[in-house]
């Protein structure tokens, strides 16, 4: 009996000191709002910054019916997809020439383009759009055809329409950089296996879509580098900080762009070998009203790009330091260069330039005077 107690005793011991031994810890599930934030916590200084300089945290950006949508800058949705994204599945290349100029889905391979009628020995433009746009927007329907009329190329759009959705803006700015490297890897395709000259290879991107062509730019496996970058109002909200993210002058040869909604929606300083300030480069651009929402001035820069492409000698400009010089009227007064597709300006110079457009289209005011004198 005593040897019954003795074991009894041995068990309660044996467990007295097992509960009292420290587990180790489960690790806690995160909620959902905890998971959205952990996801997006690099953009968090971003976030930061934009709210620390009183910018609005929402804007409006032309959808492809021309209709202004509503887009919120910072705020975080509810859920996201928190797997990696396959980018690969979710970004689409349509293939435009003068025989083609309804354009064909192609897949991102050199055979592919090359079976679709890609043809090395033109010069080749991509255009990308931004945020809540698609293949069937205002941008590609409005520009795409004076690129073609003003040049026997090849012409690339690039639909991300999946990963640039309204109406969380963050979303789509997490995906650029990852979409930029998608299209990297067919240009390092069309190059190896397709016969493309990167000197011959012209990028054209607007808001988002600028800041895609400058990841695009820096993703490039091969040696040699894109022979021009345009960007069409580089977006500026989430790109104060993460300078490393977005368009600069050494993803091209040449980088030119056009700010016309500068210090809201797009960059206001200038970023390329080559900055155009049409009316300031900032909002509200002539014809556009108060515009507090930015959409009007925004997409000013798409379409000075699109009106370019069918002007000779369009939107010409004057060198000039500053804005506050261009002005007092302390610029050169002489045409120092031409804004858009058929770009020129002064390679010794400044690299900025200012210019007054009209309120409506046609809206070069040289196109004007050439009309009152015609």
């Amino acid at each position: 009996m005593a040897k019954g107690f003795a074991v009894c005793a041995a068990l309660c011991a044996l467990v007295h000191v097992l509960s009292a031994a420290v587990l180790p810890e489960q690790p806690q599930l995160l909620t959902q709002k905890e998971q959205v934030r952990k996801y997006f916590a690099h953009l968090q200084p971003e976030i930061d910054e934009w709210r620390r300089l009183g910018h609005p945290t929402t804007a409006a950006f032309h959808h492809k019916d021309g209709v202004a949508e509503i887009g919120y800058l910072i705020e975080m949705p509810e859920k996201v997809s928190l797997h990696a994204t396959n980018y690969a599945s979710n970004v689409f290349f349509y293939l435009f020439s003068r025989e083609n100029p309804n354009g064909t889905l192609v897949a991102p391979n050199a055979q592919a383009f090359t079976l679709a009628g890609f043809n090395p020995k033109r010069p080749t433009k991509v255009v990308i759009h931004g945020f809540s746009n698609t293949i069937e927007s205002p941008l590609f329907t409005e520009m795409l055809p004076g690129i073609l009329e003003n040049t026997d190329c090849n012409l690339i759009g690039v639909d991300w329409g999946n990963l640039a959705k309204a109406p969380f803006y963050i979303e789509a700015r997490n995906h650029a950089t990852g979409v930029g490297k998608i299209v990297a890897k067919l240009v390092d395709a069309l190059e190896q296996d397709g016969g493309l000259q990167l000197e011959d290879l012209h990028l054209i991107g607007h808001s988002l879509g600028a800041h895609v062509a400058g990841c695009t730019g820096k993703d490039l496996k091969s040696k040699n580098k894109i022979g021009r970058i345009t960007g069409l109002d580089p977006a500026m909200p989430l790109y104060l900080l993460l300078k490393s993210d977005r368009l600069n002058k050494n993803d091209a040869k040449l980088v030119d762009v056009i700010h016309t909604c500068g210090g809201r929606l797009g960059l206001a300083e200038a970023i390329g070998h080559v900055d155009f300030y049409p009316n300031g480069g900032h909002l509200p651009q002539p014809g556009c009203g108060l515009d507090i929402l930015g959409a009007c001035s925004h997409g000013r820069s798409w379409q000075f790009m699109a009106e370019s492409a069918v002007e000779v000698g369009a939107f010409p400009a004057s060198e000039c330091d500053t804005q506050n010089d261009a002005k007092n009227g302390k610029c050169t007064n002489k045409t120092d260069g031409n804004m858009g597709l058929n770009l020129e300006y002064n390679e010794d110079g400044t690299g900025k330039y200012y210019l007054k457009t009209a309120s409506s289209a046609p809206f070069d005011l040289s196109a004007h005077s050439r009309a009152e004198q015609s």
